[in-house]
């Protein structure tokens, strides 16, 4: 007997009704395994410290791991992520979530947004794409705080500006310095140059005086001597430590036989502050043939503010003086001598007929005394 056609088209729609349902529990178990999974990513975003969010090609809040400060999910899903975002920054993120969708590429930048408690903090955020078959039907984006790293960037380079400026402080003020120790240099030198040509004039008028020239500190060490001074003295002009031996070891007083003491002589007087003018002393050595006589002018050497820092002995060779005096004098008196002892009459009379000079035998002639007569 054969099938009934009605029974038959039945348990075939019976049939496909079975694999139907065994389909339909295959995508609700597959749907329940899904959300499982969902709900364990979500529960595992809630502990990522990055705020994780899903956006919709104009901005809306399609998903968000948590909310910061006193927001609440609900009030923050389905809401525009621009309402969270720095006005100033709009643009930048409208262009970003635009290229992620046109391109596909993940895209960065830095933005300033809400931290859910009134204030703002900086946030290093990164979108990418969410493909369904095979094209973008969302954005996915994590956004760190970076907020403290930023305000550490700022303190460095506000710090590194203050350096900065610091540095151009103190390297001016170091040009300003350079400058003026090259100016003071400069000035020095100039100074020291115009010393030293001083110091070589007058080296120069030194050398080319005939009267001797010493100069002594305050000690009364001498520290300089002219060619004259070592001339008449009969020593070397480069050897001062030589000229002092001698000068202090052969000055005698004017009477001749009495040694002067070194605190007697006048360049040690000078060198004490005395000033002696004209003061002849007796130099003998046992290399000279005989004595020299010297004539002597000494000074005290002082700075501008009166401060004695030595002595000067100007001197002059008068021994020849001496002897013409001296020969002079042994002359009179053996001229009076003779006029005297003389049987002769002898006077001088002035062109007015007045006796200037007579001799004993006139005296004895007229009977007068020479006081009488002249």
């Amino acid at each position: 007997m054969s099938a009934d056609p009605a029974f038959q088209t039945a348990e075939a729609e019976i049939e496909s009704l079975r694999r139907r349902v065994a389909e339909l529990e295959g995508e609700l178990s597959r749907a329940h395994s899904d959300e499982t999974r969902l709900e364990q990513a979500a529960g595992m975003l809630a502990y990522v410290p990055d705020t994780v969010l899903m956006l919709d090609r104009q901005g809306k809040l399609l998903y968000l791991n948590r909310t910061r400060g006193a927001l609440k999910m609900d009030d923050v899903l389905g809401s525009s992520a621009y309402d969270f975002i720095c006005l100033e920054h709009h643009a930048r993120v409208r262009d970003m979530v635009e290229r992620v969708f046109t391109t596909g590429e993940p895209q960065r930048c830095e933005l300033y947004a809400a931290d859910g408690d009134g204030g703002w903090s900086w946030y290093a955020c990164i979108l990418g794409p969410v493909w369904q078959h095979g094209e973008v039907v969302a954005v996915a984006g994590s956004a760190s705080d970076v907020d403290n790293f930023k305000r550490a960037q700022q303190a460095l380079q506000d710090a590194n500006a203050e350096l900065e400026s610091r540095v151009a402080e103190r390297t001016r003020d170091l040009r300003q310095t350079n400058a003026i120790l090259r100016r003071e240099a400069a000035q020095r030198q100039r100074a020291e140059r115009g010393l030293e040509e001083q110091s070589r004039l007058l080296g120069l008028v030194l050398d080319s005086m005939d009267v001797g020239v010493v100069i002594a500190d305050r000690q009364g060490r001498i520290t300089r001597i002219n060619p004259a001074a070592a001339r008449i003295i009969g020593c070397d002009s480069s050897n001062a430590a030589a000229f002092e031996r001698r000068w202090y070891e052969a000055t005698f007083l004017p009477d001749g036989g009495s040694p002067a003491l070194r605190m007697d002589l006048p360049l040690a007087k000078a060198a004490h502050g005395e000033s002696i003018e004209g003061e002849e002393i007796l130099f003998m050595h046992p290399e000279l043939w005989e004595g020299i006589w010297l004539q002597v002018t000494a000074r005290p050497l002082v700075d501008t503010a009166g401060a004695r820092y030595g002595g000067l002995l100007v001197f002059r060779d008068v021994t020849l003086q001496k002897r013409a005096v001296t020969a002079l004098r042994e002359t009179e008196q053996r001229f009076s001598s003779i006029l005297q002892n003389t049987p002769a009459v002898v006077y001088i009379k002035d062109a007015a007929g007045k006796y200037l000079l007579v001799n004993q035998a006139m005296e004895d002639a007229l009977g007068l005394g020479s006081e009488d007569i002249v």
